[in-house]
């Protein structure tokens, strides 16, 4: 792996009608859609690029996190907000190793460990917290926050989250926007 080019995160396949949805995907985890620019972390040798969802450079955006405490090569998926919030929620590699094609609880769960000593060093970059649907149904409904615009939904499982650059809609990724 030396280029971004090589691999990429597919789209998630967006739906309307949540309480249909619900009862097909009971299984699945729910994650918090946050409003705003989709951010890829590259890190190769001992450059860090954060990239935008058309490959346009966001680093300048962001020179702080051009310095985060990473070993090994990286490449992950993430949101950053207009506040300077970086929530990240999915890794194609982790220390150099590649992951994409584990299912997505492992690749979450390694991310988790991987980035728990980052997340305490630098507060702006966080995972995005990740709840089964049980817990999402069971909660009480607060006013949402200003960033969340909505829902993203993941089948546990799914392989299919990462594919070429030539990005597609998956079926196993469901977005969900309040508006």
């Amino acid at each position: 792996f030396r280029s971004m080019e090589q691999i990429w995160p597919n789209k998630p396949t967006r739906f309307y009608n949540l309480a249909a949805m619900l009862p097909k995907i009971k299984h699945w985890v729910v994650q918090n859609k946050y409003d705003g620019k989709r951010c890829l972390i590259q890190k190769l040798g001992q450059k860090i690029t954060l990239f935008g969802r058309q490959y346009q450079k966001l680093s300048e955006q962001r020179p702080d996190l051009v310095s985060l405490p990473l070993s090994g090569d990286w490449l992950l998926d993430g949101e950053l907000l207009r506040n300077g919030q970086l929530y990240v929620w999915d890794a194609a590699i982790l220390n150099g190793q590649l992951v994409f094609h584990r299912p997505y609880q492992e690749r979450l769960a390694y991310l988790q460990a991987a980035l728990s000593s980052v997340e305490q060093s630098h507060t702006a970059f966080q995972l995005v917290e990740t709840r089964s649907i049980t817990a999402y149904q069971h909660q009480v409904r607060a006013p949402h926050a200003e960033a969340i615009e909505g829902y993203v939904f993941k089948d546990p499982e799914a392989r299919d989250l990462w594919g070429p650059h030539s990005t597609r809609e998956v079926s196993s990724q469901l977005k969900y926007k309040f508006r």
